[in-house]
């Protein structure tokens, strides 16, 4: 992106905004983007009295909303709304400081844990999407999820916090899980979140991508029975025929060789009950455990930089292509704005 002007925040804690006093107390500023576990925030603050996180009056006391935009000159955008969940205070002879820590929405999901079944339904066992629902309203948030494949077993959820049942969830049936606001999405398509182009040596300050055959294989294997119709299912999965272009010709014949004098990785979940759950969880390990190039990097702050958004990398050679961030983590405070990025290839 072109920058144009002063980096620069915007705060809002329930609707309102900090004055500009009020931020030129703060002395850092961290965004963490992600999906499928809550995004994350802290801010630290000079707070001689402890005002900022005072139990009655605090701006930033616990449980407070917080809206954190980023940008440049007057231009912000969004990072996060979220939550206040921790609020300590550091004090030594260099003077007193206030942290704040908190989550986005999802967050509310991982408190506690629940042991019960999701039984049948007027159709039979209750669909996935179904149960999303409901774990998704229980958090007081609004449900936005894509409809699931009928199911003949129900699904128990065996002492397990909301979040890492519904996280669960969606890896086996290939969905994405993330939060904007007050809305929860549990659904087979990412965030729409636009594609940035990156040149090596202009705009993009690092940039460390990695290939490694390690823990690579040619096919992906489902195999089990479901009991439910009493007959066994077997499902396969291969590497696209693009993924295999990025590897020379002897990181594909490398790639050919493997235990038993195949190249396969037969894949066991419990959880896994028929066809439907074997290829949808296929289709997640293959995207995210089987990715032929994934890569690191760190550009000048941009704030549309978030888990979700697509890159475009050009001048890195062999490493050229368009990536998936999983991760973003930006960074603001005295010495400038940053953000620094995880992602893999897309085929």
């Amino acid at each position: 992106m072109q920058l144009s002007a002063d980096p620069g925040c915007m705060i809002k804690c329930d609707g309102t905004a900090l004055s500009d006093f009020e931020l030129s107390s703060m002395t850092g500023l961290m965004v963490e983007s992600r999906l499928d576990l809550p995004s994350a925030f802290a801010i630290t603050l000079t707070d001689r009295y402890l005002s900022f996180i005072d139990k009655e009056k605090g701006l930033l006391r616990e449980g407070v909303e917080l809206e954190i935009s980023l940008g440049y000159g007057q231009k912000f955008t969004r990072l996060i709304t979220g939550e206040v969940s921790a609020v300590s205070a550091e004090m030594s002879p260099q003077g007193v400081s206030s942290h704040i820590a908190g989550f986005d929405k999802l967050h509310r999901l991982a408190r506690g844990t629940s042991y019960r079944s999701f039984g049948d339904s007027a159709d039979g066992a209750q669909p996935d999407s179904l149960i999303a629902k409901t774990l998704i309203k229980e958090a007081k948030l609004d449900p936005m999820v894509s409809e699931t494949h009928k199911r003949n077993a129900p699904r128990t959820q065996d002492n397990r916090s909301n979040l890492d049942f519904l996280v669960m969830l969606a890896k086996l049936n290939g969905f994405y899980l993330y939060v904007d606001d007050n809305s929860v999405y549990f659904t087979g398509d990412p965030p729409d979140r636009g594609e940035i182009e990156f040149e090596w040596g202009k705009n993009l300050t690092s940039f460390y991508p990695r290939l490694s055959l390690d823990g690579l294989v040619k096919t992906l294997e489902a195999r089990g029975r479901d009991a439910s119709l009493d007959e066994n299912y077997k499902e396969t999965l291969n590497h696209s025929r693009d993924e295999l272009l990025l590897l020379s010709s002897a990181g594909n014949e490398m790639l050919k060789c493997g235990s038993g004098g195949r190249s396969a990785l037969d894949l066991h979940d419990a959880l896994i009950t028929g066809s439907g759950d074997a290829k949808a969880f296929l289709r997640r390990v293959m995207r995210e455990k089987q990715a032929v190039i994934v890569a690191d990097g760190s550009c000048a702050g941009d704030p549309k930089l978030l888990a979700g958004a697509a890159l475009k990398i050009t001048g890195a050679g062999r490493f050229n292509g368009k990536y998936f961030v999983t991760r973003a983590v930006h960074r603001f405070d005295d010495n400038g704005y940053i953000t620094e990025f995880e992602a893999r290839i897309l085929p």
